[in-house]
């Protein structure tokens, strides 16, 4: 009986005391199993935050690397919005420009465009701003704050947001002065190379030209009066010796053109003033002219002062008035009359030659001032393609100019300005 009762006690319910034992149990289970939870939480916030502060010092160190990239480049790099404002410029801007980056964002980028260049510049941006193409690139030059200008290359291309919607342009604005001095100063040499080259060969042939055929005639009368001097009589020799004379003189004349021409080029043209009534030298030397009988008066003369005494140098202005002249009686048709003109303007004495001749073709009047260049429609007629550049630079040492007008078979006229300032006050 008493064995029953000990078992019985051990199957019935349990105690008060063992239910708080096993949740206590529970308890320590559920806190530890948290506790472990809570640390590995622990230790995967911790290796994020490490995480983050890692990613967050290689993002400094990124935006430092780039800041310092932007700002040291030596490419001006830009940003505008979509009116054209600078909203971005790197350091290089005040670099090459010499505008300060705080001055300048806000302004229209346009504003530092060379003026002649803004609508060729706005013309090659069209494409872009059409999107017509993705990028464009350029040269054209900037203002600098010292007042001069820059040469650079544009590289831009649109800024676009998530919509596709065009927010304004960045690019690169890269210095190519230098490189630009440097085309221009090889262009230079190459033109100065082209037109000694096309100096030398019209040379050749005038010298071919001028010189031969002189030289045929003189050795042609020479010969003939080795060989036949016994057989001609006095007006047939003296003839030959005119001849020798004449085309001597005729050389001699060339060399003379040839060695003042060289002078102008070199600046060894001393110019030596003196005080010349002008109506009666242009009457003289028009006189001269006409008292050849195969021009019987055909030059006329229009003065239209009563007084003018000018300070010139003679010889020059002789060489200018012989040959403008001499062109206008050689290339003049038949028997019609060249009209000297000597009158005035509000800023000149003018001296125009009057021709009715066979003109100058449109092609050849930018050259027409060149040594040595003859226009297309002379050949055949004596000349050596000096006299009009030795004027020019006659009527340049004396401060003027020359300009002319002319049209094929209608004739030219030559209009010599010279300054108000050449006259004596007491004249005019």
């Amino acid at each position: 009986m008493n064995t029953n009762s000990k078992d019985s006690k051990k199957d019935g319910p349990a105690s008060p005391s063992d239910d708080r034992e096993i949740h206590n149990l529970d308890l320590e289970a559920i806190i530890a199993e948290r506790t472990s939870e809570l640390s590995r939480t622990n230790h995967d916030l911790q290796c994020q935050i490490e995480e983050r502060k890692r990613i967050e010092e290689v993002l400094r160190g990124s935006e430092a690397l780039y800041k310092s990239i932007v700002e040291n480049v030596k490419e001006i790099i830009f940003q505008t919005d979509t009116e054209g404002l600078w909203i971005f410029l790197n350091k290089s801007w005040e670099e090459i420009t010499g505008f300060s980056v705080a001055e300048s964002l806000g302004l229209l980028f346009v504003n530092y465009v060379h003026p002649e260049d803004r609508e060729r510049n706005m013309e090659l941006f069209a494409p872009l701003i059409n999107r017509k193409k993705d990028y464009c690139r350029h040269e054209i030059r900037y203002l600098t704050k010292s007042g001069g200008f820059k040469w650079v290359e544009v590289f831009a291309r649109l800024g676009l947001n998530e919509n596709d919607e065009v927010t304004g342009t960045y690019g690169t604005l890269r210095d190519i002065t230098e490189r630009k001095q440097l085309e221009e100063s090889l262009l230079l040499n190459y033109q100065k190379e082209k037109e000694l080259n096309e100096l030398k060969s019209r040379f050749v042939s005038m010298t071919s030209h001028e010189f031969r055929t002189p030289l045929t005639s003189i050795l042609f009368s020479a010969e003939s009066l080795a060989e036949y001097w016994d057989k001609l009589d006095r007006k047939q020799i003296a003839a030959k010796v005119l001849n020798i004379k004449e085309q001597s003189l005729h050389l001699a004349k060339v060399v003379d053109s040839v060695f003042q021409v060289s002078k102008i080029q070199e600046g060894k043209v001393p110019v030596v003033q003196e005080n010349i009534d002008m109506p009666e030298f242009c009457n003289t030397t028009i006189n001269n002219f006409n008292a050849d009988p195969w021009l019987v008066n055909k030059i006329q003369f229009r003065n239209e002062f009563k007084e003018l005494t000018m300070s010139l140098d003679i010889r020059l202005i002789h060489q200018v008035v012989d040959n403008l002249v001499s062109n206008a009686v050689k290339y003049s048709k038949g028997g019609q009359a060249v009209v000297v003109r000597l009158y005035q303007d509000a800023e000149s004495i003018l001296l125009s030659v009057r021709d009715h001749g066979i003109g100058i073709p449109l092609k050849d009047q930018e050259q027409l001032f060149r040594p040595y260049f003859r226009a297309g429609n002379t050949s055949g007629i004596e000349g050596n393609g000096l006299g009009l550049n030795i004027a020019m630079e006659s009527v340049k040492l004396h401060g003027g100019g020359i300009t002319f007008s002319s049209s094929p078979d209608d004739g030219s006229v030559f209009v010599v300005h010279l300054p108000l300032s050449l006259v004596c006050s007491s004249s005019v």
